[in-house]
């Protein structure tokens, strides 16, 4: 293996830790988020002070409805990312769905 090669897989494996580190805080932040949205939803619903009304049980769910969709697009690239994985789905076939360039990545390791 060459000094370039060298390069590219060392910032590679840099890039492949951040991005763990980053989706594994992004998904416990999500979830602590969605929990604390479970407790709004709880709160309003249940109404044990009896203080909430139809008006703010509407804006209570309309923020969280607006993102649902974005949760599907989530879920979609987690399933294309085990396809690919398992064999489901071929790696030209990912990167053509979402626009990746193996030969761009690889000249951008250099930039690291």
């Amino acid at each position: 293996m060459n000094s370039i090669q060298q390069l590219k897989l060392s910032n590679f494996a840099k890039n492949t830790s951040e991005t763990r580190k980053q989706v594994a805080g992004s998904i416990a932040k999500l979830n602590a988020d969605l929990s604390a949205a479970i407790g709004h939803q709880v709160y309003a619903r249940k109404n044990p002070d009896s203080n909430v009304d139809t008006g703010l049980l509407e804006h209570v769910g309309a923020g969280f409805e607006e993102q649902i969709p974005y949760f599907y697009e989530i879920k979609e690239k987690i399933d294309d990312l085990i396809a690919v994985k398992n064999g489901a789905m071929t790696v030209d076939e990912i990167a053509t769905k979402y626009g990746k360039d193996a030969l761009n990545y690889s000249a951008d390791l250099l930039d690291k």
